[in-house]
């Protein structure tokens, strides 16, 4: 089952609880996603479906017990800390720290200035990533004469590389991308992905995912508050 893969700490220790209390009753790590606050959460392995069905059913029990409580740590987890990726509208967008770039090399800061930026979060083992990708490329190929500029990142590292590299081919994504940039995507607080940011034309975020609406939609914003820049500056 394919989800909206975790890539922060703070979704990834519920996962290792409840995999851990799995554990206890035999069944081991689970597959497919647990929805918490309107998110997936990937679980990987399987096994419950190999248990005889007395004990399956005794176990249900407990699967369901345990995805209860990791509901309710999310949920007091998110209530006592802000949401930093939500509180990034009108802040600056940080220089990404990665271990390469595929596509190219790492962007200059020079040369990003005045541009709006499209920077996404995502990774190969995520499936709505995937299907995002084809709305993406749409998008890049109608602003890139507009000085809009794409970027990628993953937390995937160096090992990876070659699925990457295949999973950008496969996608049509022809832009820059940097791998192994989980210290920024952990940075910016993004609990989920796909996650997106739009940044305007003085390098501070106006859109992100949890802004509502399309990317387009955050495009078109920073488009209009660098048109008023550049019209208020004449």
């Amino acid at each position: 089952m394919d989800c909206s893969c975790g890539v922060t700490s703070t979704r990834s220790l519920p996962v290792r609880g409840y995999n851990f209390l799995m554990r206890i009753v035999g069944v081991g790590p689970v597959s497919g996603s647990i929805p918490v606050r309107g998110k997936n959460l990937c679980l990987s392995g399987a096994g419950i479906m190999n248990q005889p069905r007395g004990r399956r059913i005794v176990r249900d029990l407990v699967v369901l017990g345990a995805i209860a409580l990791v509901i309710v740590v999310a949920s007091l987890g998110r209530g006592l800390r802000p949401h930093t990726a939500a509180m990034l509208v009108g802040k600056k967008f940080p220089e990404i720290q990665a271990d390469g770039w595929i596509n190219g090399k790492a962007p200059k800061i020079e040369s990003l200035k005045g541009k709006v930026l499209v920077i996404e979060a995502w990774a190969t083992r995520c499936g709505p990533c995937r299907a995002l990708a084809p709305e993406m490329v749409k998008l890049q190929k109608k602003y890139q004469d507009k000085d809009v500029v794409f970027i990628g990142m993953t937390d995937e590292n160096g090992p990876l590389v070659p699925t990457i590299e295949g999973y950008l081919k496969q996608t049509g994504i022809g832009w820059l991308n940097a791998y192994g940039a989980y210290a920024t995507i952990a940075k910016l607080g993004a609990e989920f992905i796909p996650y997106v940011w739009v940044v305007d034309a003085n390098g501070t975020v106006a859109w992100t995912t949890e802004s509502g609406g399309e990317i387009e939609d955050g495009i078109k914003l920073a488009l209009d508050q660098r048109q008023k820049m550049v019209a208020a500056a004449q």
